[in-house]
């Protein structure tokens, strides 16, 4: 995949693209404090197979330094850099923070969903929050800056993944942030969800995948709820944990060509909503 970079009044947005033509295209949105390389494992089994986008989200990896982060100039940014590169439809991929830009995404942008798969991200919707989630979603970086930086890399690897290849991964991530970066970054994604969060519809179809051993936070209790709403279909992935595609590739590969199997014979999945 070749590299480019976005120029923003903020600070740079880099990204990785892979063309195939007539191919569909596929876009990676990795969760908070994560990078692009959270998808290595995607990007090996299907470059060349589909058109690939992948990102480091603002503030994040390569696109630093990076002025604050906020969830609509990253879904602005994310539509600048897909017409740029003459992606019109597309699956969206979304991990954890990565679902929920995709989501907002695609409610604004409803001509671009081809669908959505979920991975170990948690719905937009009012109801789905409560005043206790609210609150210790707001208060995530003071709450973090408790924590000696070794201890905190230490539970975020552990927290989000199972395998030690996933974990290596998280480890090399998370390696050149200093404890200030790691607490901003986690403020921001965490404190700043409310600001787009609404009741939306997905113009799409959806998966929604959770690592069976994923405890971060309420992410299984909120993906069934999500599940009962909607009528989304909900796969639980083995021997996994809140970064499932690291944890476990060859099942959730499986399960996203699967997905595109279904689209390309025209059948919906959709749920409910």
């Amino acid at each position: 995949m070749e590299k480019r970079t976005l120029l923003t009044v903020r600070g740079p947005v880099c990204y990785w693209v892979s063309h195939v033509e007539n191919a569909p295209a596929l876009v990676l949105l990795h969760g908070l404090t994560a990078d692009h390389t959270l998808f290595d494992r995607q990007a090996e089994a299907w470059e060349g197979t589909y058109t690939l986008l992948a990102w480091d989200a603002p503030a994040h990896g390569a696109s630093r330094p990076y002025e604050g982060f906020d969830y609509q100039e990253a879904v602005d940014h994310l539509r600048t850099i897909l017409d740029i590169e003459g992606i019109t439809r597309a699956t969206f991929i979304g991990q954890s923070m990565g679902g929920f830009i995709a989501q907002a995404f695609l409610a604004q942008n409803p001509a671009y969903g081809e669908g959505f798969i979920s991975v170990d991200s948690c719905p937009l919707g009012l109801e789905y929050y409560t005043k206790s989630d609210r609150w210790g979603l707001t208060h995530a970086e003071a709450m973090t800056r408790l924590y000696p930086l070794s201890m905190l890399r230490w539970s975020m690897v552990h927290a989000c993944a199972r395998t030690p290849a996933a974990r290596d991964n998280m480890r090399s991530i998370l390696a050149p942030y200093t404890k200030d970066v790691l607490c901003r970054l986690i403020g921001y994604g965490c404190g700043s969800f409310f600001t787009i969060n609404r009741d939306i519809m997905l113009p799409c179809n959806v998966l929604l995948l959770v690592g069976a051993h994923d405890h971060t936070g309420k992410v299984r209790a909120y993906n069934e709820a999500w599940h009962r709403k909607t009528g989304y279909p909900l796969v639980i992935v083995p021997n996994a944990a809140h970064n499932a595609n690291a944890d476990n590739p060859t099942f959730v590969n499986a399960q996203v060509e699967a997905f595109l199997c279904r689209q390309r014979e025209g059948e919906h999945v959709t749920g409910k909503a």
